[in-house]
């Protein structure tokens, strides 16, 4: 080649006039020599104008007609030994897809699978993660991988042409360009990624006989639609890895960036517009928001990082929450398809018969997915069509006869719908079929089905949500009659209860302000089943009361004698939170009696339950109840009060000092609440363990468990108990403003019995050792005016010890030493590990000698634990200033 025609263009032109010749786009090119791809379009310029031609596929032929370029090369590839790679150059490093990537890998390696198809909605990132697959599997394809963009053909007789081009194959004889393309290939191993084909459908019988006729030869399709082919293996390309929703359907708070792909691919667009980002920990939050609103689709996230550059990422949020319009952008590498999300859907809706669009518009009405039957019964869509859609990327099935859309399709859907003028009838439908299927789960939820039931309305919380809210809007008072019951089961089991107070009260609110109404009987169920679970969130007790009473008068009002008993025992719930532990004992047993006489198993455990729970701190004989009460969860198949039962059995037997039987008890709710969802149960089985390993003296473990309980449920009353065990722990290693500060928040009401001794208990212990005696005796006697069992007496006893032998009472405190720590009951492993109690101990011996401290300790072992505690406690309270 002469230097007259090297001079013709300029080394960088030449560079992308070679990259045109391979077949790359200019955004491939861009990505390759690091440019941008308006640079790119600007050097196509001046190549088009000094070769005078007008388009690409004329310079690459000009090019080689001059020699810039070297000829196609006519001999036998099936010779050759060198890998042959044709992919283009992503202009940005791949973020996550571990699985994926590793699934595509193993189904490769298997000879059978010989045609892949990566299907799944536009902007899912099919293309993205074929081409990272395609790349790493070169080196198992004897003469590499082709990427055969099919985006642009409008015709499926210019598959094979394309493909031939973008092998560098020339048809050059008579015969059919595909029969000159399949004897090409007919002994070469190699894969070829055809991207984009769900336009070409029909031209598919070309995939079979290129299989058929080219052994070698593996096919990597990505489509929105799948083939329908014989050998076909479909892989479904789900969204990034995203951070999850709480269970009351709020977002998780923030965590690091690196646990999330979405949250990665978003900060590395989001530094194409501003390079210096470095999220701190409020930015990490808005990142993470951004992510679950948008699901994890990775083109909507794109389109989203681009508009750092007008908008804070707090307005990036706020703005998706509105609607679809948002997500479009200027990216001119991007098809026109895919410049926006709406686009890119209009895409997928313009390709589906008006039948299939009228089906796939009713069907997103439901949140977070469907059933078989719901999709039946609300948009009328038969097992064929669903199938339709389905093969078609509008929704995938994710387990047997379940199906789920992602949110931004759904969301399109309904924009669809409403623009149709069927929003409203369509929620109609959705709402009454939801309503009248959580009526049907009662009889699940209260006998032998509960766990089936439970895992059922989880599926489908979303429905359930929307339903109730609809008809809370439409003031649908028979729908929320059928569905109240279950909806306040469903909460109350799972311990959600913040999420159900909101449910409930929306609700109340409606059906009170109903124009020209009084409150009736559904108001009034309503109220009572709000009550209960305002208790376990210590809601102010004047509206507790309000709703326990209103509730009650409707039920007096109407003769219900079911909804009479349930009064009682939402009353009782009342008086436990307000201490008024009397009345609350009356008020169950009551409930008891009622729901006996209508023999209702299910209730009168319930009931009875609370009937031992408040008639420990009245002497009844709480283990016989309990026991009574565990036989009655039994018959009546009920799961989750059975576990709740087993932990207050554990409490029963560690308060009585049979330590042993109290771990046994706490295993087996921890087994069935972890099956059941059961959280503030778990949590508190995990705090009676760990309350049980600290007075074993296992600290770590103690702590570990408390831990684990909070982390679970942190609510009341389940995370007292775990919050003393924290603070004991933190007061016996001498950490004893931790152990001040976690033993105030555990005294979440100063007239609850339990919270006073598990608070009275841990701030004793830390206040004693920062030196606040004053402070220690007020809440050791406070504590201890809640005890009723002799076992529980031996954990405040060494506390008491050394409190009086501070105040120089030192014989006495010797004989309690000698008492507690001989006792049958006492747990000594926590003493043991107490340092200032071996320091008490060595000074008391110091200063008695060791032989009347001897003498003291044994006379002490002799005494009467509740007589002695009495006398300490209750008779003569301590002079104190508190």
């Amino acid at each position: 080649m002469s230097e007259e025609l090297y001079e013709l263009l300029t080394s960088r032109e030449l560079q992308v006039l070679s990259l045109l010749a391979e077949g790359l786009t200019d955004a491939e090119i861009a990505g390759a020599l690091v440019l941008t791809v308006g640079t790119v379009k600007w050097y196509n310029r001046q190549i088009f104008g000094k070769l005078d031609v007008s388009n690409r596929t004329g310079a690459v032929a000009r090019g080689r007609e001059l020699g810039l370029l070297p000829s196609i090369p006519f001999y036998d590839w099936s010779q050759a030994s060198v890998l042959r790679k044709n992919l283009p150059v992503p202009a940005t490093p791949f973020v996550g897809r571990k699985q994926e990537l590793a699934d595509i890998s193993k189904l490769f390696a298997e000879r059978s699978h010989r045609l892949l198809t990566l299907i799944g909605p536009g902007g899912i990132g099919k293309s993205r993660l074929a081409l990272e697959a395609a790349s790493r599997a070169q080196k198992a394809f004897h003469h590499g991988v082709a990427f055969v963009p099919l985006a642009a053909l409008e015709s499926p007789d210019h598959i094979a042409a394309t493909i031939a081009e973008r092998l560098g194959f020339r048809f050059s004889n008579p015969e059919e360009p595909k029969q000159q393309l399949l004897g090409y290939l007919g002994n070469k191993e190699i894969l070829l990624v055809l991207d984009n084909f769900e336009h070409l459908l029909d031209g598919a019988e070309l995939l079979t006989e290129l299989l058929q006729g080219a052994p070698g030869v593996k096919l990597l399709v990505t489509s929105r639609e799948r083939l329908n082919l014989q050998n076909e293996v479909l892989v479904v390309v789900h969204e990034m890895d995203f951070p999850d929703w709480d269970q009351n359907g709020h977002a998780l708070p923030a965590a690091r960036l690196e646990a999330y792909s979405a949250a990665q691919l978003f900060v590395q667009h989001a530094r194409h517009v501003r390079p210096e980002l470095q999220p701190g920990e409020e930015e990490t939050g808005q990142i993470l928001r951004i992510c679950q609103l948008l699901e994890g689709m990775p083109l909507a996230i794109v389109l989203a990082a681009g508009w750092l550059e007008l908008l804070s990422l707090a307005e990036i949020a706020e703005e998706i929450a509105k609607g679809l319009d948002f997500l479009e952008g200027e990216l001119q590498d991007l098809p026109p398809r895919q410049r926006s999300v709406r686009a890119s859907f209009d895409y997928s809706w313009s390709r589906l018969p008006e039948a299939e669009q009228h089906q796939f518009m009713k069907l997103a009405v439901f949140r977070g997915g469907f059933t078989r039957p719901a999709a039946q019964d609300v948009a009328g869509a038969s097992l064929p069509v669903l199938r339709k859609l389905a093969d078609k990327s509008f929704f995938t099935m994710a387990r047997e006869g379940r199906y789920e859309m992602h949110e931004l399709l759904r969301r399109y859907g309904m924009d669809k719908l409403k623009a149709a003028g069927s929003s409203e009838t369509a929620r109609d439908a959705h709402s009454a079929y939801f309503l009248k299927w959580l009526q049907a789960q009662e009889a699940g939820l209260k006998g032998q089905r509960q766990l089936e039931a439970l895992a059922e309305i989880e599926a489908d919380l979303e429905n359930v949500r929307a339903a109730w809210r609809w008809a809370a809007q439409r003031g649908d008072v028979e729908g929320i009659n059928r569905a109240v019951e279950v909806l306040f089961l469903f909460f109350k089991m799972r311990g959600r209860f913040q999420e159900g107070v909101e449910l409930l009260r929306l609700a109340q609110d409606k059906l009170a302000r109903l124009e020209g109404e009084e409150p009736g009987p559904v108001w009034g169920r309503i109220s009572t089943r709000l009550a209960i679970l305002q208790k376990f969130l210590i809601a102010p007790a004047e509206e507790v009361k309000r709703n326990v009473e209103g509730g009650m008068a409707l039920a007096r009002q109407q003769g219900d004698e079911a909804e009479i008993a349930f009064s009682l025992f939402a009353l009782a719930a009342y008086h436990d939170l307000t201490g008024d532990v009397a009345s609350g004992l009356k008020a169950s047993q009551e409930s008891f009696e009622r729901f006996r006489a209508l023999n209702d198993l299910f209730y009168m455990a319930r009931a009875l339950y609370m009937v031992s729970y408040l008639g420990y701190f009245q002497g009844l004989d709480i283990m016989k109840l309990r026991g009574e009460c565990l036989e009655l969860t039994r018959q009546a198949g009920s799961k989750v009060d059975e576990c709740g039962i087993l932990t207050l059995l554990g409490f029963g037997a560690q308060h009585t000092g049979d330590y042993a039987a109290a771990e046994q008890y706490w295993h087996q709710a921890v087994g069935i609440a972890s099956e059941a969802g059961a959280l503030s149960i778990l949590t508190s089985s995990k705090a009676g363990l760990a309350l049980a390993h600290f007075l074993k003296g296992e600290m770590d473990k103690a702590r570990q468990l408390a831990e684990e309980g909070l982390a679970i449920a942190d609510i009341p009353p389940s995370n007292t108990q775990a919050r003393a065990a924290l603070s004991l722990v933190a007061g016996i290693a001498g950490n004893y403003v931790l152990s001040q500060a976690l033993g105030q928040e555990s005294e979440v009401s100063s007239s609850k019995a339990p919270a006073i001794f598990y608070s009275g208990w841990p701030l004793a212990l830390a206040h004693c050792g920062s030196g606040n005696y004053d402070l220690a005796w007020h809440h050791l006697y406070a504590a201890a005016q809640v005890v009723r069992t002799r076992g529980t007496w031996t954990w405040l006893l060494p506390i008491a010890a050394v409190l009086l032998a501070h105040e120089g009472q030192k014989e006495r405190a010797v004989e309690i030493l000698g008492l507690v720590e001989n006792h049958p009951l006492s747990a000594r492993g926590w003493m043991e590990k107490w340092p200032l109690l071996a320091e008490c101990r060595a000074r008391l011996q110091a200063e008695l000698g060791a032989e009347r401290y001897a003498a003291l300790w044994e006379r002490g072992g002799r005494m009467d634990l509740a007589t002695e505690a009495k006398a300490l406690f209750e008779d003569i309270p301590p002079p104190r200033r508190y």
